[in-house]
């Protein structure tokens, strides 16, 4: 392919203590993005924040642009008209603007980032997008939580419930614009209103995910196999390094040359950001973020 048709989405908040700590990570994986994205043009990644954090937003993280990256920073409200104005908690507010992504481009493929990941290896899109179907990993779902997503994604949209027994993984994941455009479609339909204000009213707990989303109406709507590429996780399908770091007994710096240098691990590691301090994060990480991966 000539260009990139993968842009990529993060949403992030920049006021409050964590949220500040946000933005020194989103540095981070901008900066091992930076080294290790291998694509034929820059990759696009699009920063939605707050309409007032945009300037301070994009005088933080703009300098990571360059050959590899066109870092994009818009107001959230680019995506999503009135985000801020809507009756839903910060959680599902990300999540509309993950699934709200092709309002900003024409690119057919997006790939979902968060402030706590960082890029282990060097990847192209032709290494996610095979044939024109982009890679799916999917594995047992083993929490009462995550299947109430499923159920009440499915429920949400008028489906028949699933049996929630497997499912694809959470950010980063590829998403399709075909099957995000159907899923605009069919809620729609079926409140006579916005999507994105539909699904902001309905956000009880369990509550709809934007996976849960995604994956019913790709399923009804026989999208999943004509867009996807579909694996196990447990056989190396997904973005995701199953070695995430949790806690702080995770920093160890050989374990992470390995897994920056190994060629083995997953594209990302999510790195909490509870748990793991983002200080202690960035003395450890700090030596490998802007070294060239296998």
């Amino acid at each position: 392919m000539a260009g990139n048709d993968l842009e990529a989405i993060m949403p992030l908040t920049t006021r409050g203590s964590k949220e500040s700590d946000d933005l020194r990570r989103a540095a981070m994986l901008l900066r091992s993005l930076r080294a290790r994205f291998d694509g034929p043009a820059p990759l696009r990644i699009w920063i939605a924040t707050p309409g007032g954090d945009v300037e301070m937003t994009r005088e933080a993280l703009a300098r990571y642009g360059g050959d590899t990256l066109d870092i994009a920073v818009v107001d959230e409200g680019a995506v999503i008209p009135g985000l801020g104005t809507l009756d839903c908690g910060g959680w599902h507010r990300q999540q509309l603007v993950k699934l709200g992504a092709p309002r900003l481009s024409d690119a057919r493929w997006w790939m979902t980032l968060d402030a706590d990941l960082l890029c282990l290896r060097r990847w192209s899109p032709s290494d996610l997008i095979v044939r024109g179907r982009g890679k799916m990993a999917r594995a047992p779902v083993l929490s009462d939580m995550i299947r109430g997503w499923i159920h009440d994604s499915a429920a949400l949209l008028c489906y028949p419930r699933p049996s929630a027994r497997n499912s694809m993984g959470v950010t980063p994941v590829l998403y399709c614009r075909d099957i995000l455009e159907a899923m605009w479609a069919r809620v729609e339909s079926l409140y006579r209103v916005p999507w994105w204000i539909a699904l902001a009213a309905r956000t009880k707990p369990p509550g709809w995910s934007e996976q849960g989303l995604y994956e019913a109406v790709g399923r009804h709507e026989d999208l999943i196999a004509r867009c996807h590429v579909v694996r196990s996780a447990a056989s190396g399908g997904g973005l995701t390094d199953r070695r995430s770091l949790f806690d702080t007994t995770d920093l160890d710096a050989d374990r992470l040359e390995a897994a920056f240098f190994d060629g083995r691990a997953g594209y990302f590691v999510v790195c909490s950001s509870y748990l793991v301090t983002t200080d202690s994060l960035e003395a450890v990480v700090e030596p490998l973020l802007d070294r060239a991966a296998i």
